[in-house]
């Protein structure tokens, strides 16, 4: 195991789809079900790309895919990975939270939640709330 964690956020059409943690040095992103980050997407190949920790650092690497792998928007084959970065395998975009395993996993996820707030905020839908509606309590009203 790794001296780092790594937390990945995926998100599609500005809503968050998974989040993740994980604390082993080799993760697998893909439409394989043996992935562990698996995207369900035609336009996702079954192993795509592939997350190393090594030598104290996390790199991703394209592996060969269909259609490419985007790091902050530019195609790749090899990087090095960076908190904030954010990753485009399909329509999806992983956003990479990196936290010294030092650190408690409550730091991962304060990370992540940093990480969501950059989502575009005119790509996502708005989100029904269970108190509104007729006979709803206004906000702040109980």
């Amino acid at each position: 195991m790794g001296s780092s964690q790594i937390g990945i956020t995926v998100i599609l059409n500005g809503r968050v789809a998974q989040r993740l943690e994980f604390t082993k040095d080799r993760i697998l992103a893909g439409r394989s079900s043996e992935c562990d980050v698996r995207i369900d997407d035609a336009g996702v190949s079954r192993s795509h790309a592939e997350i190393v920790f090594h030598g104290g650092a996390w790199s991703i690497a394209d592996l060969e895919s269909s259609n490419g792998t985007l790091l902050n928007g530019k195609p790749l084959q090899d990087a090095e990975l960076h908190n904030g970065d954010i990753v485009q395998i399909g329509p999806f975009s992983l956003h990479v939270g990196i936290v010294d395993a030092s650190r408690e996993s409550q730091s991962l996820r304060a990370a992540l939640r940093r990480e969501e707030q950059t989502v575009p905020v005119a790509a996502a839908r708005p989100v029904a709330s269970p108190r509104t509606g007729p006979g709803a309590t206004p906000p702040g009203a109980s």
